[in-house]
C-alpha cells in the first residue's frame, strides 16, 4: 500500500504518471462505463418523468388547440347556414311574388280574391234557397221543390275542393 495517500502508488493501476498500459486503458474505459451507466440509471428515471411532464403538456395544448379549431368550425357552420336559410327565405318570397304578378296578369284570381268568391258563392247559394222556399209557399204545388231538390244536388261542398271543369 502506499503510505502517501497525495502521491500516486507507482504499482497502483490507477496511475497517471506514466504510459498506460492496455490493462490500465481497459479498466479506466470500464469503470466510464460503469459510471455513465451509473449516472443513466439515476438521471433515467428523472429523464423518464421530465419527458412524460412534457407529453402531458403537449397533449392539454393540443386538445385546446382542437377544441378552439372544433368551436370556430361550427360557428362558420352556423354562420353560412344561417345565411343559406335566409337566402332561401328571400328566394321563397321573390318565387311567391312573381308567381302571384303572372297570375294577375293572366286574371286568375289570388287566394283571397278566391276565398271571397267562395264566400259570395255561398252566400248567393243561401239567398236561392230561401227564394225556393218563399216560392214553395206561395204557389203551393211541387214544383219547386223539385226544382230545390235540383239545385240541391248541384250545390257544391264548400270544403270540397274546386276542380276546373266545375
Amino acid at each position: 500500500m502506499n503510505p502517501d495517500p497525495d502521491r500516486p502508488d507507482p504499482q497502483s493501476p490507477d496511475n497517471e504518471s506514466g504510459p498506460e498500459s492496455p490493462r490500465q486503458s481497459a479498466r479506466r474505459i470500464w469503470l466510464a462505463g460503469l459510471g455513465a451507466l451509473s449516472r443513466a440509471q439515476a438521471e433515467g428515471g428523472k429523464l423518464f418523468d421530465t419527458l412524460v411532464q412534457e407529453g402531458q403538456t403537449l397533449q392539454r395544448r393540443t386538445n385546446e388547440r382542437v377544441s378552439q379549431a372544433s368551436a370556430r368550425v361550427s360557428e362558420a357552420a352556423a354562420d353560412l347556414s344561417g345565411r343559406a336559410t335566409g337566402g332561401l327565405g328571400r328566394l321563397e318570397s321573390l318565387i311567391e311574388e312573381r308567381l302571384a304578378k303572372r297570375l294577375a296578369r293572366l286574371g286568375l284570381p289570388d287566394r283571397e280574391e278566391f276565398e271571397a268568391l267562395r264566400r259570395r258563392v255561398e252566400t248567393l247559394e243561401n239567398e236561392v234557397d230561401e227564394l225556393l222556399d218563399t216560392l214553395e209557399r206561395y204557389e203551393g204545388d211541387s214544383a219547386p221543390a223539385a226544382r230545390r231538390r235540383a239545385a240541391g244536388s248541384r250545390r257544391a261542398d264548400p270544403d270540397a275542393p274546386v276542380s276546373p271543369e266545375a
